[in-house]
């Protein structure tokens, strides 16, 4: 009997392979999670969040659990900033009263007919909060700009 057909080397390659396809599945499983783009809002996080922007896009996996889920119309302007913070330094707008950077979108790329790509720098993205004369939240949205 030779080793290719011995049974024990059989088992030990279907073995190996079960535990590729495992581990396979294992890291596809946490790289999916790490990169989803929902995760629920965390208050302490959100505030760290405003000095590392630059390499984090934490802000953007959160801000769809915070305007369905913490965010409602008539909080106070005080428990806004409580839970936000204090706003990001770099959005002007008379239009809306408080900011705060989410990131910077992916960059874009786009190819010429010649073959080479012209690529920019994707857009920052802003939460946009306003509050009536009452100090009470009225709506909010993301602005890209």
């Amino acid at each position: 009997m030779n080793s290719e057909t011995h049974p024990s080397n059989n088992w030990r390659r279907t073995g190996l392979t079960a535990f590729m396809i495992l581990g396979a599945a294992i890291i596809s499983v946490l790289w999916i999670r790490a990169t989803s783009p929902n995760r629920p809002f965390d208050a302490e996080l959100w505030r760290m969040e405003s000095s590392t922007l630059e390499s984090s896009d934490l802000r953007q996996h959160m801000v769809n659990d915070l305007q369905q889920n913490v965010l409602s119309r008539g909080m106070s302007r005080a428990d806004v900033n409580s839970l936000l913070g204090k706003p990001d330094p770099g959005f002007f707008s008379d239009s809306h009263d408080l900011a705060y950077r989410l990131g910077r979108d992916s960059d874009t790329g786009t190819v010429t007919r010649h073959g080479s790509v012209v690529s920019s720098s994707g857009r920052e993205s802003w939460l946009t909060l306003n509050f009536n004369d009452r100090d009470r939240l009225v709506e909010w949205r993301i602005v890209k700009r």
